[in-house]
């Protein structure tokens, strides 16, 4: 058994799992990598793992997942604790994006990728249009920040859509601030119904706040959005706008190119990360 388990979500197809892959290649042969599907349920799953494998306290044991809306995004780029089992020595982390593929779509590696510049596409073009592709969101993104902010500890959802992320509403919704509002607020009200009780005001004045956040030229000017927008809606977004223009336009080939080129250690959360690995292993 490695020194070292680190728990990822995903499958082995999935990009965590890859980025780990890619990340731990230096002491892979003292770590070992699980990867246990989604957030919901993982301290369960990894204290059962853990019990299976007769691994009762194992030197260290992590978890990295992503933030979605789950926690408070610190004023500083910074690895975020999520939790810390003292029994099992599990330290859980989140990440300061929103998720894995926000720290994957980047402009310069897409114009790499598809050879836009054989398409007359430039990359100041590809730049605008994921700018347009978050502009598209906003709306939206507010209605998700809004619903992750008054949930806890609640388990409502932050989405009306039944596919979850990645799966946007219809133009006319997206498009309207208020209809945003008003199908987040329905999701409330039912959810208060049935359950617990939701002030419906306090959540109109989150919805209102982070409206106003992201509607700030600066927002999208300082391109904030990779940090505070869902990277699966982001990528949905992007391609309703780029299909149109590129051929056989997909992300898989993209995301495994990505994760190649791309240094995480210029992220200062997932740097923080990997230190914190390499730390029991020398």
């Amino acid at each position: 058994m490695a020194q070292i388990v680190l728990f990822c979500e995903g499958k082995e197809s999935s990009l965590d799992y890859k980025v780990f892959q890619k990340l731990l290649v230096h002491i892979k042969d003292s770590v070992t990598i699980i990867p246990l599907g989604g957030k919901f349920g993982s301290s369960a799953y990894i204290q059962g793992w853990l019990n299976r494998k007769g691994v009762v306290n194992p030197e260290r044991s992590f978890f990295l997942r992503d933030r979605d809306f789950d926690f408070e995004i610190p004023e500083q780029e910074s690895l975020i604790l999520a939790s810390k089992d003292t029994k099992s020595t599990i330290y859980s982390y989140a990440t300061f994006r929103t998720t894995l593929e926000n720290y994957l779509i980047d402009p310069n590696l897409l114009f790499e990728h598809f050879g836009f510049s054989k398409k007359d596409l430039s990359l100041v073009e590809i730049d605008k249009i994921i700018n347009d592709a978050a502009k598209l969101i906003t709306n939206y993104s507010a209605a998700r920040h809004s619903l992750g902010n008054i949930r806890k500890p609640l388990d409502l959802k932050t989405t009306w859509i039944q596919n979850g992320s990645g799966t946007l509403p219809d133009q006319e919704i997206l498009n309207s601030p208020e209809k945003c509002k008003q199908m987040a607020l329905k999701l409330v009200e039912e959810f208060s119904s049935s359950s617990k009780s939701i002030n419906l005001n306090f959540y109109e004045e989150k919805f209102d706040f982070f409206l106003e956040k992201f509607s700030n030229p600066d927002f999208m000017k300082n391109k904030e959005y990779m940090i505070w927008y869902h990277g699966k809606d982001l990528q949905k977004a992007i391609s309703i706008l780029m299909s149109p223009l590129v051929n056989n336009f997909h992300w898989n080939s993209y995301y495994d190119f990505a994760i190649e080129k791309i240094d995480f250690r210029k992220f200062l959360d997932y740097d923080s990360f990997i230190n914190r690995i390499n730390s029991f292993t020398n």
